[in-house]
């Protein structure tokens, strides 16, 4: 099921509520201390594990601005560019991960996991320039496949898989962002860039399948008719190419104007997204008003992953 149909606390503004942080999930006594959602800080060494309450119930240290992802088994995975290693936590505890190495002398920028075969992607460069993505089988320690930049363009880090297991990423260019996909899974040898009908994307932090299988992709600036930041949706790409958007989610035009677009819900309804001052539930895709908001620079700005994650 997923948590937003658990939720139990009301669609509200509060504050972050600590229970027991520890480290990793082992002594918590709330009524519910299975992990629904984890955020890593923008500004503390941490992940923060919340539970349907939207109660903290535990705290994993890790560098601030860590990349997040789940799996359907309910296993996270962390990176960050300061470090040369992605990390594994298993439930219910999420201590004493797997850890995986990256290519020598090169770190660990961003990890996405494909929900359906279970196989995972991590990017990795130096100097916060994504340089290869290694494609793992699950739980592998191994990469299965390696795949090099395009000339000029370098891995943001970040990316997503559609529903027949294609990797989708975002990349750097000399003037722009813009993407590229990978498909073949522990064949894949090449990226393929894609175009659009326009330039909507000023910066596209993070992009992710919907449960119709059709792309969501941050415009964190906003776009035509849209006054603050926002999420584009398109139809799934043809022949390499994207048409015009589908849906544009938009988010309230009030100070704060910036929102980042941090990931859906399981069931594809409801999507995350966050502020220099807090972390907000919003309907997809129609956006509007938040749904339930957290405060505090405890979840402001860090990444979001959920249990489970959405399957396109």
């Amino acid at each position: 099921m997923a948590f937003v149909i658990a939720l139990m606390r009301p669609p509200s503004a509060g504050a972050v509520e600590f229970v027991s942080p520890i480290n990793g999930v082992g002594a918590c006594k709330e009524r519910d201390c299975a992990a629904a959602f984890f955020v890593a800080e923008s500004e503390k060494p941490r992940i923060l594990i919340f539970n349907r309450e939207a109660k903290v119930i535990g705290a994993i240290a890790a560098p601030a601005l860590t990349f997040l992802a789940t799996d359907h088994n309910g296993r996270l995975f962390t990176s960050n560019w300061v470090q040369s290693t992605i990390s594994i936590y298993s439930p219910p505890l999420y201590n004493s991960p797997v850890k995986i190495s990256v290519p020598s002398g090169k770190k660990a920028g961003g990890v996405v996991v494909d929900t359906r075969s279970g196989r995972f992607a991590v990017f990795s460069g130096v100097n916060y320039s994504g340089e290869e993505v290694q494609i793992y089988e699950p739980n592998s320690t191994k990469p299965c496949a390696a795949v090099q930049n395009l000339a000029t363009y370098y891995f943001f880090g970040t990316g997503a898989f559609d529903r027949e297991g294609t990797l989708y990423a975002t990349v750097s260019g000399p003037s722009a962002y813009a993407l590229v996909s990978i498909s073949g899974g522990c064949k894949a040898h090449t990226a393929q860039l894609l175009s659009f009908g326009q330039p909507y994307f000023l910066a596209p932090y993070h992009i992710e399948f919907d449960s119709n299988n059709d792309l969501a992709i941050e415009n964190e600036y906003g776009g035509p008719g849209t006054a603050s930041s926002s999420v584009y949706t398109f139809h799934h790409p043809k022949m390499g190419h994207f048409g015009q958007p589908i849906a544009v989610t938009g988010f309230p035009s009030a100070a704060p104007a910036v929102w980042f677009f941090k990931g859906f819900l399981g069931d594809g309804k409801q999507l995350w997204a966050t502020s220099f001052t807090s972390l907000a539930l919003y309907n997809y895709p129609g956006g509007g008003a938040p749904i339930f908001t957290l405060t505090g620079s405890d979840v402001a700005e860090g990444y979001v992953a959920v249990v489970p994650p959405l399957q396109p």
